[in-house]
């Protein structure tokens, strides 16, 4: 064999991949779930224990047991249980991020021991998804992590706390979650002085009479179809984005918007039934209005005008806006519109989304 060949020969038979760094092999696998990282421990004695360092940990049920489908749910369960332990037990670096995904219904000590076990190693970005029958309570210390910028709930979750002390914050992302009295949102947003982000959508406000979003911080607003009678204060002077999705319940007292810069009102539950029902929406929708006076982009749905209509309340100057889409009900007083762009002088584009309309065919055009 020659000299030449011998050499291509070697250049073949070198493990490329083996040869990467350990942070570059643990970069690469952070993309996989946990299941797949751990694998790869069998390939050389290279990868044996590289699993216990990647940056990223998914856990999710689903994929651990699509080799076991049929097998009794509490064996499967039983086996993700001791893997979750054995990954999270046998960790020897810090967490960047964390993502469990449980449809299995564990108990409060189990989930709670894996939360406690992710927080020691200074995680930054938590993603919970949890299936319980009942709502329960998780661990305090994760109210208390010093390192964590992202939190993101979606589960039937209690949220109680006694303290919250989440300096670094910067997103919170709540999915179906239960907050209990009217301090709950206040003393989260106070132990989380740099958030940034706040996303609530289906949570249940139900034991909640005002629901106060006051705080210096936040930058972006996004509030979708939450349960209970509650009435809205918001006050948030570095508000940028703000999407309301839902019930305009009592009072709204909003204030103190003079940085936004994009909003979308859609009060879609609110039907105008009666003249007293009109003007009721109309008073709430005039007060949310006058406080997004300074936003440059605008999405409303129409019924807001019609309540402005029948209230009397008048439509405030837009001198800033020069975006604004109108997403009208199959009914809509078409006659409001030259109202509504005498009150946007310097308009630029005005879009319509007739979606609604002729999804429900052309009886209600």
């Amino acid at each position: 064999m020659s000299f030449k060949n011998s050499e291509d020969w070697r250049r073949q038979k070198y493990d490329r991949l083996s040869a990467l760094p350990d942070a570059v092999l643990c970069h690469i696998l952070s993309f996989l779930p946990m299941k797949y990282v751990v694998a790869t421990s069998i390939l050389s004695t290279r990868w044996k224990y590289l699993y216990m360092s990647v940056p990223v940990i998914e856990l999710d049920d689903t994929v651990h047991s699509q080799e076991e489908e049929e097998s009794q749910d509490n064996i499967r369960s039983d086996s993700f249980r001791r893997f979750a332990d054995r990954v999270l037990m046998l960790r020897n670096a810090d967490i960047i991020q964390f993502h469990l995904k449980c449809t299995t219904t564990f108990e409060s000590s189990v989930i709670n021991a894996w939360l406690c076990a992710v927080l020691l190693h200074k995680v930054q970005v938590l993603n919970l998804f949890m299936k319980y029958d009942n709502p329960r309570c998780l661990t305090s210390e994760l109210f208390t992590c010093k390192t964590l910028q992202w939190l993101n709930l979606d589960s039937s979750i209690i949220i109680k706390p006694k303290l919250v002390h989440l300096p670094n914050l910067k997103i919170l992302r709540l999915f179906g979650v239960e907050l209990t009295d009217d301090g709950s949102i206040p003393q989260i947003l106070a132990g989380c002085p740099k958030l940034e982000h706040l996303h609530m959508c289906g949570c249940q406000l139900h034991g909640i009479q005002v629901l106060d979003i006051s705080t210096p911080s936040l930058k972006s607003l996004e509030f979708f179809n939450c349960y209970g009678a509650f009435r809205v204060v918001i006050d948030t002077p570095n508000l940028e984005d703000l999407c309301y999705v839902d019930f305009l319940n009592g009072d709204p007292l909003v204030k103190n918007l003079k940085s936004l810069v994009k909003a979308y009102l859609f009060p879609y539950s609110v039907t105008l039934q009666n003249t007293d029902d009109a003007c009721l929406c109309g008073g709430h929708v005039s007060k949310f209005l006058n406080a997004m006076a300074n936003t440059k982009s605008l999405t409303l749905l129409t019924v807001c005008l019609e309540g402005l209509l029948h209230s009397g309340c008048s439509i405030p100057k837009f001198q800033n806006l020069t975006y604004m889409k109108l997403v009208p009900r199959h009914n809509c007083h078409w006659e409001l519109l030259p109202i509504l762009l005498h009150s946007t002088p310097n308009l630029k584009t005005l879009a319509l989304d007739m979606t609604t309309i002729f999804a429900n065919g052309p009886s209600f055009l």
